[in-house]
């Protein structure tokens, strides 16, 4: 089979057997055969037969990039297995395009399959998800917030800066709060990391001061001293002035 059989292959996608239609594509997607893409999403969105959609979504996804725009339009599905079928398609080809959508579609979804095939993109999508992964630090499910800043810190988004900053200071959690720390260290020289740790010094919970010390000293540098140097001198907390006098004198 080769192209000269694509006319009546395109033709048959519009025949009254599911079974010749199925064919139709599955021939099609050997040939890699862009002609039809238009054809075939429609199939992949609308057919009756699930073994109709199946083959298209085989086809779609063969063609890859080119087929970008359809996977996109169909992010409106209503049925629920061909939206998670979409949004793992559209992470593999590291669609950027989908990333606002696909946030849309998680902060409104119920179904919890939906919702982790969501979450799953925008965790793996890259830095275009930045910004709606901050927002996730603020929510109430631990698993999320853990998950929003181990994507945040394998891509340095340094916009996340204020944000994590809070999460030190606020998090129960004592492996996301210790995470958010690591995360501003991370970014020494970028954005206002230093800055947000300093203002961690004045935090009333004794342990986010002394781990903000700690940060500190592992950056290295002076930028601290002079706040540093006054708890030394006056922290209420031990455990504060023992890393506050490591630190002096490191620095």
């Amino acid at each position: 089979i080769g192209a000269a059989a694509e006319p009546s292959l395109i033709e048959a996608l519009n025949s009254d057997s599911f079974r010749v239609r199925k064919s139709a594509i599955e021939l099609l997607t050997v040939l890699e055969s862009k002609s039809a893409v238009d054809r075939i999403a429609e199939l992949f969105e609308n057919d009756k037969e699930s073994s109709v959609r199946s083959a298209a979504y085989e086809c779609l996804k063969r063609l890859g990039k080119s087929a970008e725009a359809h996977f996109l339009r169909g992010l409106d599905a209503k049925n629920e297995d061909i939206l998670y079928d979409l949004i793992g398609m559209l992470l593999d080809m590291k669609s950027e395009a989908a990333t606002d959508r696909i946030a849309a579609i998680y902060n409104r979804e119920t179904d919890p399959t939906i919702k982790e095939a969501a979450l799953n993109f925008l965790t793996g999508i890259g830095a275009s998800a930045g910004k709606h992964l901050v927002l996730l630090l603020a929510g109430d499910d631990q698993s999320v917030r853990l998950r929003a800043l181990d994507a945040l810190a394998a891509y340095r988004y340094a916009p996340a800066a204020e944000r994590v900053a809070k999460l030190c200071a606020d998090e129960e959690d004592e492996e996301i709060r210790e995470k958010g720390f690591v995360f501003l260290q991370s970014l020494q020289g970028e954005g206002d990391a230093e800055r947000r740790l300093a203002g961690l010094l004045a935090h009333t919970n004794a342990s986010v001061r002394r781990r903000a010390i700690q940060a500190f000293r592992e950056l290295g540098g002076n930028g601290a001293v002079a706040q540093i140097a006054g708890l030394c001198h006056a922290d209420p907390d031990a455990a504060v002035r023992d890393e506050s006098i490591r630190y002096l004198r490191s620095a």
